[in-house]
């Protein structure tokens, strides 16, 4: 299996006990790589100018080479192991990494913390999982109150402009209609934007924005946890609201064997932002009702007239 990964994912995915500290080189988020869970011999490596790995690293033995080369000879290596090298290199050693490679700009170095040596099977492995662990999907994802929901539907059904009317209401834009999905170390599921489309919005009839420039740096996200899935769906005829209301439907999403609350919400309908906000902030409290109209008194039910029960769902 082959995913497009970025040296960011290395540093979201090594977290406990392994953590990666960027030092110099490529910026995380500016590159991206093919990385192929079928082709284990080019997934790790020691420093190798003449061999291309996903990851290279720097072991005890290679920084007692690095250290007898000269600073000529550093800068030849330095430009040899571009090619070579796709996410980045890794020093897996205490001692400082060669100046030529820090201040190079192709490849990104990292320098790990960790209580304990770690072997590169390791790595190797962290590899083949992250890179069978990871999809794109067309849709937008807004964080409400620190948690990422999910909206999903056809083009068409209002995703962006529903996600608008969120920013608007002061949450956070984390993608717009092309999200990545992946599991972190935790076994949680994670979505993130492209790096090359942090912040950009497509709105149709409007065209590409820059949404940080309009609600603010602050109110964009790079990635979050998904803790809600909205699904929009076109009601089979047009019902009023309270219908609408009564037969949301609510079940799961799974994502990498990972069951996420979702509800299909009827689009075209008014207040959908804030039927989101409103199910988002029963997710917080733990008071998400799992079968609303059912569990009404009859009274309520009977105001309600709704004399349907058939299309009661939820």
């Amino acid at each position: 299996m082959s995913s497009l990964l970025s040296t960011q994912d290395l540093i979201d995915w090594y977290q406990d006990p392994v953590k990666l500290q960027w030092m110099g080189g490529k910026r995380p988020c500016d590159k991206q790589v093919y990385v192929s869970s079928n082709a284990l011999s080019q997934l790790c490596g020691c420093l190798n100018p003449i061999r291309w790995h996903a990851l290279q690293f720097i072991d005890e033995q290679a920084h007692s080479y690095l250290q007898s080369l000269s600073e000529e000879k550093l800068a030849r290596l330095s430009n040899e192991l571009k090619p070579m090298t796709g996410l980045g290199i890794i020093n897996l050693t205490q001692q400082a990494c060669p100046s030529a490679f820090i201040k190079q700009k192709s490849f990104s170095v990292f320098n790990m913390e960790s209580p304990k040596p770690i072997e590169l099977d390791t790595f190797q492995n962290s590899l083949i999982e992250l890179s069978s662990s990871k999809l794109s999907v067309h849709g937008n994802v807004v964080e409400i109150l620190g948690r990422g929901v999910l909206i999903l539907g056809e083009p068409g059904m209002g995703k962006s402009a529903i996600t608008l009317q969120l920013l608007k209401r002061g949450h956070c834009l984390v993608a717009d209609d092309i999200v990545d999905i992946f599991v972190g170390s935790s076994g949680k599921i994670f979505a993130q934007c492209p790096p090359n489309s942090v912040g950009i919005m497509h709105v149709r009839g409007l065209g590409f924005f820059d949404a940080a420039r309009i609600y603010g740096a602050n109110k964009i996200r790079k990635k979050t946890e998904i803790s809600l899935v909205i699904s929009l769906k076109r009601p089979a005829q047009r019902a009023n609201d309270w219908e609408v209301l009564i037969t949301s439907k609510k079940s799961s999403q799974r994502y990498f064997n990972v069951r996420i609350p979702e509800w299909e919400l009827h689009s075209g309908v008014s207040g959908l932002a804030e039927k989101i906000e409103a199910i988002s902030e029963s997710l917080l409290s733990s008071e998400l009702p799992m079968n609303g109209f059912k569990s009404m008194p009859a009274e309520k039910q009977s105001i309600l007239n709704i004399n349907h029960p058939n299309k009661v769902n939820l």
